[in-house]
């Protein structure tokens, strides 16, 4: 077959350039294609997690203010937060240590995270700083039976790529074709940007551009007014436009990624020597949803992980008055969940300090 193939491309003159230049071009695409999605992998601004070729916004930048600060502080906190939107709108740091006398920090950041967004969060967090006397994961009850997409491109895998255990120091390279071309297209437009502005001095700065959605901020700006607040984000007004009436589904069954999330995370502060607790966050009171497979969830998460303190009562439900919608609270209602739970995050730590060592 070889044979006839070489006699047939003798006897054919024009066949022989012809495919000589599509070999010689297929080449060059692929190798242009693989040094565009290495320039993509490998090329990280700082942060890593924004686009270095536009102003972010405000829910980019709120969702890796917990990460950089992780990544960049060293100040020691007695307790840390960790969960979605309500956990950085609904806990404040300062209520919570004028209760109990400990030193916190909210690492709340957005549900799209999910469960091994927040736990990266907090690996990120022990390797910089002496470690807390406990961890808290605060979330919404209504989010357990939503799955994190992990799509290419989206903000999970975003976020992965920034702060993972590859997010420098090392030539990381595609995992498949699809990575591949996710990171060529990145890399093409890096390399423009890069042509058209050699000097870094000269480089666009995402981080002082009026952040998209978040008004008189830029990204600086607004870290710094996060940082003063320890992480902490105040929601203005009493309510939501748009009232605290809940969307009532019929039921709430966990997702998969949140069983094998949160048992791998308990896993994690266990080896770590960390108590963990986990408390959900308050819903409005007027919610018709049936939280029973919840409540059976982390009843068998519990006898699963003995280290693992659960809060209860599971579901928490708060007046109208004290809710700014249905699962964020307003400043009434922060100043009052800030205040009991360091009542429990007091008890758990003083039980834990009386535990005997194995």
């Amino acid at each position: 077959m070889a044979f006839r193939s070489r006699m047939f491309l003798l006897t054919s003159p024009r066949l022989a350039p012809t495919a000589a230049t599509l070999a010689v071009a297929l080449l060059t695409l692929a190798t242009l294609a693989g040094l565009t999605s290495l320039l993509g992998e490998n090329y990280r601004a700082d942060p890593p997690f924004l686009d270095p070729f536009r102003a972010p916004t405000r829910d980019e930048a709120m969702l890796i203010y917990p990460a950089e600060y992780a990544l960049k502080s060293t100040e020691y906190n007695d307790v840390v937060f960790l969960g979605d939107s309500t956990c950085r709108c609904s806990i404040d740091p300062a209520a919570f240590e004028r209760a109990s006398g400990l030193k916190a920090y909210n690492l709340g950041s957005m549900g799209m995270l999910g469960i091994d967004g927040f736990r990266l969060i907090l690996q990120i967090y022990l390797q910089h700083h002496s470690k807390p006397r406990a961890a808290v994961l605060a979330v919404t009850p209504d989010d357990l039976d939503v799955e994190v997409s992990e799509a290419l491109g989206d903000m999970p895998h975003r976020f992965r790529w920034s702060y993972g255990p590859n997010r420098g120091g090392t030539l990381c390279l595609p995992e498949d074709v699809e990575s591949l071309k996710f990171f060529a297209r990145r890399g093409v437009g890096v390399g423009f940007a890069l042509w058209e502005t050699p000097a870094a001095e000269h480089r666009f700065d995402p981080r002082v551009e009026l952040l998209e959605g978040g008004g008189k901020y830029t990204y600086l700006t607004l870290e710094r007014k996060i940082r003063q607040s320890r992480g902490y984000w105040a929601l203005g007004g009493k309510h939501w436009p748009a009232g605290t009436d809940a969307p009532n589904k019929p039921t709430v069954t966990v997702a998969k990624q949140w069983d094998r999330g949160l048992k791998e995370l308990a896993q994690f502060t266990d080896d770590s020597g960390l108590p963990l607790i986990f408390r959900l966050v308050p819903i409005v009171d007027t919610v018709k949803t049936d939280y029973t497979p919840v409540r059976g969830w982390l009843k068998d998460l519990q006898r699963e992980c003995p280290r693992l303190t659960v809060v209860r009562p599971e579901i928490l439900l708060y007046d109208a008055e004290f809710c700014w919608d249905y699962q964020h609270l307003n400043a009434d209602g922060v100043e009052k969940f800030s205040r009991s739970l360091a009542r429990d995050v007091a008890g758990v730590i003083s039980r834990d300090r009386q535990r005997p060592l194995n």
